[in-house]
């Protein structure tokens, strides 16, 4: 087992959530995208800024026209962001240092 394994953290920090409209309106006119049903996710590769540790920034959405009670939208963000916390370690390994991940995960 590597050091590296044993010092992850399982959590979804500030960092890592993409916030910025600017960011999510580029992500969305420049970005690329792939469905992975239930799920459509928005990509692209920006160079990492000096002082940002986070490999991968990321944000989750689940429509109101296709998911109409708020319990239910809910529930399946607090799901996606579940997976999301508990395997983004395994794209992590493939982005390089100079380079940082803007994904929207969208649920269809």
């Amino acid at each position: 087992m590597s050091t590296k394994s044993i010092h992850q953290r399982y959590t979804l920090q500030a960092a890592e959530r993409l916030q910025l409209r600017k960011q999510i309106e580029t992500l969305f006119q420049n970005g690329e995208a792939f469905s992975f049903y239930p799920v459509r996710v928005l990509y692209r590769k920006v160079p990492r800024p000096e002082k940002e540790t986070a490999p991968v920034r990321v944000a989750f959405s689940i429509p109101k026209k296709r998911v109409r009670k708020a319990v239910i939208r809910n529930r399946y963000r607090r799901l996606l962001r579940e997976a999301w916390r508990l395997e983004k370690f395994s794209l992590y390994s493939h982005i390089p240092e100079t380079e940082q991940l803007h994904c929207f995960l969208i649920f269809t």
